[in-house]
């Protein structure tokens, strides 16, 4: 995890804890380069390295939380630049 990351991820704590009925999806993307299974298999670690931060910093129920990996499926820019590729290596929160 970023440091840069740590102050939304405090978000997305204290979101869970004031609404202890929802349960997310923690979504892992990467661009486009290398080989599509590596990016598969790093999109999973991504998500799954914020699903146990959310555990172990935010103590937030495991039971509330799921992480998948995508990889480069959905990117948000382009895979062309440089810039396009910073904007697709991300991880997003969706509710279940």
């Amino acid at each position: 995890i970023k440091p840069e990351s740590e102050k939304a991820l405090q978000s997305v704590i204290n979101y869970l804890v004031s609404n202890l009925t929802v349960k997310i999806i923690v979504v892992g993307h990467t661009d486009n380069s290398g080989l599509f299974t590596s990016n598969i298999n790093l999109s999973k670690e991504r998500a799954k390295s914020v699903v146990e931060y959310l555990v172990t910093v935010g103590k937030i129920n495991g039971s509330r939380l799921m992480s998948e990996g995508v990889g480069s499926l959905c990117p948000v820019a382009t895979n062309t630049t440089e810039a396009g590729k910073i904007l697709n290596r991300r991880v997003e929160i969706v509710m279940q």
